[in-house]
Protein backbone atom coordinates (compact mmCIF):
# COMPACT_ATOMS: atom_id res chain seq x y z
CA UNK A 1 0.00 0.00 0.00
CA UNK A 2 1.43 3.35 -1.00
CA UNK A 3 0.34 6.91 -0.54
CA UNK A 4 0.05 9.33 2.34
CA UNK A 5 -1.67 8.34 5.55
CA UNK A 6 -3.94 11.23 6.57
CA UNK A 7 -4.04 10.04 10.20
CA UNK A 8 -0.27 10.33 10.76
CA UNK A 9 1.82 13.51 10.60
CA UNK A 10 4.25 13.73 7.72
CA UNK A 11 7.81 12.57 8.54
CA UNK A 12 8.99 15.74 6.78
CA UNK A 13 7.38 18.07 9.27
CA UNK A 14 4.17 18.94 7.40
CA UNK A 15 0.74 17.79 8.42
CA UNK A 16 -1.08 16.89 5.20
CA UNK A 17 -4.47 17.53 6.83
CA UNK A 18 -3.52 21.14 7.45
CA UNK A 19 -2.34 21.79 3.88
CA UNK A 20 -5.01 19.96 1.89
CA UNK A 21 -7.90 17.55 2.35
CA UNK A 22 -7.07 13.93 3.17
CA UNK A 23 -6.08 11.80 0.22
CA UNK A 24 -7.45 8.31 -0.21
CA UNK A 25 -4.83 5.59 -0.06
CA UNK A 26 -3.95 4.43 -3.54
CA UNK A 27 -2.90 1.00 -4.70
CA UNK A 28 -0.38 0.87 -7.53
CA UNK A 29 -0.78 -2.30 -9.53
CA UNK A 30 1.59 -3.07 -12.37
CA UNK A 31 3.57 0.13 -11.98
CA UNK A 32 7.31 0.49 -11.51
CA UNK A 33 8.65 2.16 -8.38
CA UNK A 34 9.53 5.27 -10.41
CA UNK A 35 6.01 5.44 -11.85
CA UNK A 36 4.55 5.08 -8.35
CA UNK A 37 6.87 7.79 -7.06
CA UNK A 38 5.93 10.19 -9.87
CA UNK A 39 2.23 9.67 -9.20
CA UNK A 40 2.68 10.15 -5.45
CA UNK A 41 4.72 13.33 -5.91
CA UNK A 42 1.90 14.89 -7.94
CA UNK A 43 -0.28 14.80 -4.81
CA UNK A 44 2.21 16.68 -2.62
CA UNK A 45 1.98 20.34 -1.68
CA UNK A 46 4.90 22.54 -2.73
CA UNK A 47 6.27 22.52 0.83
CA UNK A 48 6.02 18.72 1.03
CA UNK A 49 7.72 18.42 -2.37
CA UNK A 50 10.58 20.63 -1.17
CA UNK A 51 11.01 18.47 1.93
CA UNK A 52 10.91 15.26 -0.10
CA UNK A 53 13.44 16.64 -2.58
CA UNK A 54 15.73 17.67 0.27
CA UNK A 55 15.52 14.16 1.69
CA UNK A 56 16.41 12.60 -1.68
CA UNK A 57 19.33 14.99 -2.24
CA UNK A 58 20.69 14.30 1.25
CA UNK A 59 20.46 10.55 0.61
CA UNK A 60 22.29 10.92 -2.71
CA UNK A 61 25.01 12.95 -1.00
CA UNK A 62 25.05 10.49 1.91
CA UNK A 63 24.37 13.30 4.36
CA UNK A 64 23.07 12.38 7.78
CA UNK A 65 20.83 14.36 10.09
CA UNK A 66 23.70 15.38 12.38
CA UNK A 67 25.72 16.80 9.48
CA UNK A 68 22.68 18.73 8.31
CA UNK A 69 22.10 20.09 11.80
CA UNK A 70 25.71 21.15 12.25
CA UNK A 71 25.85 22.74 8.79
CA UNK A 72 22.72 24.78 9.47
CA UNK A 73 23.70 25.83 13.02
CA UNK A 74 24.54 29.49 13.51
CA UNK A 75 28.20 30.40 13.91
CA UNK A 76 29.44 30.54 17.48
CA UNK A 77 30.20 34.22 17.95
CA UNK A 78 30.76 34.17 21.71
CA UNK A 79 34.26 35.22 22.77
CA UNK A 80 36.47 32.47 24.16
CA UNK A 81 37.99 32.57 27.60
CA UNK A 82 41.76 32.57 28.18
CA UNK A 83 41.42 29.00 29.53
CA UNK A 84 39.71 27.86 26.32
CA UNK A 85 42.40 29.55 24.21
CA UNK A 86 45.10 27.76 26.22
CA UNK A 87 43.28 24.45 25.74
CA UNK A 88 43.24 24.96 21.97
CA UNK A 89 46.96 25.79 21.92
CA UNK A 90 47.70 22.69 24.02
CA UNK A 91 45.61 20.44 21.76
CA UNK A 92 47.25 21.80 18.60
CA UNK A 93 50.66 21.18 20.16
CA UNK A 94 49.70 17.57 20.95
CA UNK A 95 48.56 17.08 17.36
CA UNK A 96 51.80 18.56 16.03
CA UNK A 97 53.81 16.19 18.25
CA UNK A 98 51.76 13.18 17.18
CA UNK A 99 50.30 12.69 20.64
CA UNK A 100 46.91 11.58 19.33
CA UNK A 101 44.98 8.31 19.12
CA UNK A 102 43.07 7.05 16.11
CA UNK A 103 39.40 6.14 16.48
CA UNK A 104 40.38 2.44 16.29
CA UNK A 105 42.92 2.89 19.10
CA UNK A 106 40.31 4.58 21.28
CA UNK A 107 37.83 1.76 20.59
CA UNK A 108 40.41 -0.83 21.60
CA UNK A 109 41.23 1.04 24.82
CA UNK A 110 37.57 1.47 25.75
CA UNK A 111 36.57 -2.12 24.90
Amino acid sequence: MYGPNPTKPSPWGHDRQKTQPPVKTRYFVGMTAKEQLKQTVEGLSEAEAQDALGFIVRRQNKRDALSELLDSAPADDEPTTPEEDEGVREAKGQIARGEVLSADEIRREVA
